[in-house]
């Protein structure tokens, strides 16, 4: 694994700062939805990014659009790996596609979308 922040691997280094980004500012959703992200790759348990995933859900009402977007992108994409609900796959991809209108070239939403198309059978 590559490193970063004192030698620690990524994912660690993010979790870390991203905790640190919370405990400044709590009410901002990003970061919590990072955070949850973080934790899935270190491949953590459901109960423990999910609560993070719906912390940034709750606080993403008054977030911007495209944040929005990506918050509850987000959400549903990590919510349907854990119950398998092809609903939450699909409004998942709704959402990374009004992002991806928004702003074409935003990293996460091409790359969670491709990943959604995949998974659904429309990837090529």
């Amino acid at each position: 694994l590559e490193t970063n922040l004192g030698g620690l691997p990524r994912a660690d280094a993010a979790s870390a700062l991203l905790r640190e980004a919370i405990a400044e500012s709590p009410d901002f959703a990003l970061p919590h939805t990072y955070l949850a992200w973080a934790l899935r790759r270190q491949l953590n348990p459901p109960e423990d990014y999910l609560p993070h995933a719906e912390r940034g859900l709750q606080l993403s009402a008054g977030a911007p659009v495209a944040e929005r977007y990506f918050v509850r992108g987000s959400f549903l994409q990590m919510r349907s790996q854990v119950t398998g609900a092809m609903a939450d796959l699909e409004a998942a991809l709704a959402q990374y596609r009004a992002l991806i209108e928004l702003d074409p070239e935003h990293f996460w939403a091409l790359e969670n979308a491709s990943l959604l198309l995949q998974s659904l059978g429309r990837g090529q």
